[in-house]
C-alpha cells in the first residue's frame, strides 16, 4: 500500500529499531511522561451498587474496593460476574445507583468521564484502524512528540514484534490489526494507551485465548509497567506469572480480597495452588 502524503511527512520505526527516531515534533500537551512524576492512581469503591434497569436485579450491592497507587490488581470471576461492568464504573462509562467511584481523588460517579480522563482501557479487542503503526499511535496524541512516542513503545514492548511483521514503518496493519497476532495488537494498543499519560491502566480479559508466545512477551509488559502506574487486569482466573499485589474475587454481589502469599512452596487446594489466601469479603 502507498503511504499517504501526510504519513510521508510522519517519523518511521527502523525495522525492528523502535527506539531510534529522527527529530521531534510539538509536544502533546496533554500527555505526561511516566518518569518522574508524581505517583497517583489510587482507586476506591465505596459501597457501590448497581445494576441494568430499574427493574432488574442489582449486580453489585453495597460493594467495596480500594487499589493503591502504583499497584498491580487483579480482579478475576467467571463470565457474568461482572468484571466488566466494574471497570466501566471505574473509567466514568456507567455509574453506580448508589455509593461512591473514586480515581485519584475524583468522584467518577455521575460523571460520564471518557477513560482518557486518567484512565486506559484496554479491551481484549483493542480497536485498531488501516494504515501503519504510527497512523494508529497518533490516534490518542496527534502532537506527540517522537520521544513520548519512542517511550510508550519501549514500555509496551512494540519494538519486539518481530520483523517482517508489516507492523514497523508504512505497512498497512490491517483493518482491526488483521496481519498482526492478538498479542500483538495488545501491545500496539497498550503503548497508544500509555501516549495520554493515564494514572490507571486496565486490561479487560487480554490473556484469552493467547498464544504462550504472546502471553509471555503481554507478562513482560505488565510487569515491567508495575510501580509507574496503577495496573488492573482482569480476567476468568490469575494469570500465572503475574507480579500482583492484590486480587479481588467477584461472585454473589460482592468482592473477596485474596491476599497474594509471596515466597512460600505452593500447598493443595485452588487458592493455594495460585500462591493466594483468603483475607476476607468486601461489600
Amino acid at each position: 500500500m502507498k503511504p499517504t502524503k501526510q504519513a510521508r511527512n510522519r517519523p518511521v520505526f527502523p525495522q525492528g529499531h523502535a527506539a531510534n527516531f529522527p527529530a521531534s515534533t510539538a509536544p502533546d500537551p496533554g500527555a505526561v511522561p511516566l518518569a518522574g512524576r508524581r505517583r497517583k492512581g489510587d482507586v476506591v469503591l465505596d459501597r457501590v451498587c448497581f445494576g441494568y434497569g430499574d427493574e432488574g436485579p442489582s449486580l453489585f450491592e453495597s460493594l467495596c474496593m480500594q487499589v493503591k497507587a502504583g499497584e498491580m490488581t487483579a480482579i478475576i470471576g467467571p463470565p457474568g460476574c461482572g468484571k466488566s461492568t466494574l471497570i466501566r464504573m471505574i473509567c466514568g462509562l456507567y455509574s453506580p445507583s448508589s455509593g461512591r467511584v473514586r480515581v485519584t481523588g475524583a468522584a467518577c460517579a455521575g460523571s460520564r468521564r471518557s477513560p482518557g480522563s486518567g484512565v486506559a482501557l484496554i479491551p481484549r479487542e483493542p480497536m485498531l484502524f488501516p494504515g501503519s503503526l504510527l497512523d494508529n499511535l497518533y490516534l490518542a496524541a496527534p502532537s506527540a512528540d517522537t520521544a513520548s512516542i519512542g517511550q510508550a513503545c519501549r514500555l509496551a514492548n512494540v519494538a519486539m514484534i518481530p520483523e517482517g511483521v508489516p507492523a514497523c514503518g508504512h505497512p498497512d496493519i490491517g483493518a482491526g490489526g488483521a496481519y498482526l497476532s492478538p498479542g500483538q495488537r495488545c501491545l500496539i494498543g497498550i503503548a497508544r494507551a500509555l501516549l495520554k499519560g493515564p494514572d490507571v491502566l486496565i486490561l479487560d480479559d487480554t490473556f484469552a485465548g493467547l498464544r504462550a508466545t504472546c502471553r509471555k512477551r503481554l507478562l513482560d509488559t505488565i510487569n515491567g509497567l508495575k510501580g509507574r502506574i496503577t495496573v488492573i487486569v482482569t480476567a476468568r482466573r490469575l494469570p500465572a506469572g503475574l507480579d500482583i499485589d492484590t486480587v479481588y474475587r467477584l461472585g454473589s454481589d460482592r468482592a473477596i480480597r485474596l491476599s497474594v502469599i509471596r515466597g512460600r512452596a505452593p500447598a493443595d487446594g485452588p487458592l493455594a495452588r495460585r500462591g493466594l489466601k483468603r483475607a476476607g469479603s468486601t461489600g
